[in-house]
C-alpha cells in the first residue's frame, strides 16, 4: 500500500518495525466469498481509499462500482467520499462484509 513503507530507518531499528506498525495501522478483517482476509491499513483511510485498495487487491477484478462494503450493516457508500473509517466506528480488530455486485448486462 501506497504510504505505508516501514524501513528500519524510519522506525528507529528492526526491533521496533512491529511497534511501529501497530501505532500507525489497524488490523481489520473482510468477509468475502466465505473467506476472512485480513488488511493492514493506515489509521487514516478513508470510505473512498478503503475501496481503492480492494479493487488492487483483486488485481482489478472487482471494480469500486460494483462493491457493497458494509461496516455494522452500514454500505460505506452511505457516507461522504473520503470519510475516514475512524469516524464511521472502524478500528483496530473491525470486521467488514464484502458483497460483489451482479455484472449489470449490456444495453442491446
Amino acid at each position: 500500500m501506497r504510504g505505508t513503507r516501514c524501513d528500519a530507518a524510519d522506525t528507529g531499528g528492526h526491533q521496533n518495525v512491529l511497534q511501529w506498525a501497530r501505532k500507525h495501522h489497524w488490523a481489520v478483517t473482510l468477509h468475502w466469498n466465505g473467506e476472512a482476509l485480513e488488511l493492514l491499513l493506515l489509521r487514516t483511510c478513508t470510505n473512498t481509499r478503503m475501496k481503492e485498495i480492494i479493487h488492487r487487491k483483486t488485481n482489478r477484478w472487482l471494480s469500486i462500482s460494483r462493491m457493497s462494503l458494509t461496516f455494522e450493516g452500514v454500505e460505506m457508500g452511505a457516507y461522504p467520499p473520503h470519510t475516514l473509517l475512524s469516524d464511521i466506528g472502524v478500528d483496530e480488530g473491525s470486521t467488514l462484509e464484502l458483497e460483489a455486485l451482479p455484472l449489470e448486462p449490456p444495453d442491446v
